[in-house]
């Protein structure tokens, strides 16, 4: 469980230093309930998966919570700065790429990053994940699905947006790979 307790802390940090890392809590909310299901866990974990889920939801939160005090102490100005730079992102800003449709990023990595052999094997190592007996792997897709669907569907586009997701893309092509093999 300090793993677990260290990993939601993380997660509130993460999300502290970049808000959009806050996709990183569904991974810790998949270990917790995981976690909290798995034999043997001996009560080291909340028994109900409900209330690991609260507690691994609680967490994050007292930590991004305690690193950006400015949301409490300044709720106001919080709130009015997202409510400024939130459409943003659907209408598209600054230099970055006005959004070209949800194959945008695929074919970005494609073209100019990993190429289309690598993207391949990424995706022959999704379906091989997503059959695998064990869940292990979910904690993975937890994080990267929605981190992806978020970015897919924004107008702005930067290539350094995917560069968190990148770790989880090597691990499903090497998956891939293995799956090929």
């Amino acid at each position: 469980p300090r793993d677990a307790v260290l990993m939601a802390i993380f997660a509130g940090l993460t999300t502290g230093a970049k808000y959009p890392a806050v996709f990183v809590v569904f991974a810790v909310w998949c270990a917790a309930f995981l976690g909290a299901r798995a034999a043997g866990a001996g009560g080291r974990f909340p028994s109900s998966p409900i209330g690991a889920f609260l507690l691994f939801a609680a967490l994050p939160l007292a930590t991004f919570l305690a690193t950006s005090p400015f949301i409490v102490l300044d709720r106001a100005g919080f709130l009015s700065e997202m409510s400024w730079i939130t459409p943003l992102f659907s209408a598209g800003f600054g230099k970055g790429v006005v959004h070209r449709g949800p194959l945008f990023y695929p074919r970005l990595l494609a073209e100019r990053s990993f190429g289309a052999g690598f993207l391949a094997l990424a995706l022959v190592g999704l379906v091989a994940t997503l059959r695998a007996r064990g869940r292990p792997s979910l904690h993975l897709l937890a994080f990267a699905i929605p981190f992806v669907a978020f970015f897919m569907v924004a107008r702005t586009a930067y290539e350094r947006f995917m560069v968190p997701v990148l770790p989880v893309l090597a691990i499903l092509a090497g998956v891939g790979a293995v799956a090929v093999a």
